[in-house]
Parts: C-alpha cells; sequence; structure tokens
C-alpha cells in the first residue's frame, strides 16, 4: 500500500497552473521537522493537486499555512537521479500563520 500523512507548513505560496487539457495542478512544498535539540532537522517534500484540490489550495493556502496532506508517494527518475512526489488525494488546512498570533 502506498499511503502517506504528512502534517507541515507550506515554504512558498503554491503554483497552479493549468495544462493543455484543462486540468489545474498546484505545486507546493511541505516542510516538516524530525528530531529535536541539536539533532532537530527540517524536512521537505514536493506535493501535487489536480482539478478541485489544486484549485481550493491555490485559492486558500499561502506560504506558511499549516496543511495535512494525504496521497501517494511518486517516484520519477531523471539522469540516475531519483526525487519523490507527493500526490495529493485529500488535504486539511490546520491553520494559517497570520491567524495564529495571539493578538494579546
Amino acid at each position: 500500500m502506498n499511503t502517506l500523512t504528512l502534517v507541515g507548513r507550506l515554504g512558498k505560496d503554491p503554483e497552479v497552473t493549468e495544462s493543455k487539457n484543462g486540468v489545474k495542478i498546484a505545486k507546493f512544498s511541505i516542510a516538516t521537522n524530525d528530531g529535536y535539540g541539536e539533532n532537530k532537522k527540517t524536512n521537505w517534500h514536493n506535493c501535487t493537486a489536480f482539478n478541485k484540490a489544486a484549485e481550493i489550495i491555490g485559492d486558500y493556502v499561502n506560504k506558511g499555512d499549516n496543511l495535512a496532506v494525504n496521497g501517494t508517494v511518486d517516484y520519477n527518475k531523471y539522469e540516475d537521479k531519483v526525487y519523490t512526489n507527493v500526490i495529493v488525494n485529500q488535504f486539511t488546512l490546520l491553520g494559517s500563520k497570520n491567524t495564529e498570533k495571539d493578538p494579546f
């Protein structure tokens, strides 16, 4: 089974394009943290959403927003390097970085 769940923040605003046959495509990256203390590191995950999901992500998700993504991992080989990409099946916007600040 090829299933993945990620929860993290967007590194930059999603890039939304439309293919020649009218399919909307949103590409974005999510940062997750691993470890703690001096061993803490940030991992970046490239994600792609299609059609209605791409449209919603393009309209409502911005850099720094916290997002949960469910999807599958796609592996592509190019010039002896393997690249991974998460194909988004479902997502949940967990909060905007701007709304999480306590005004008091």
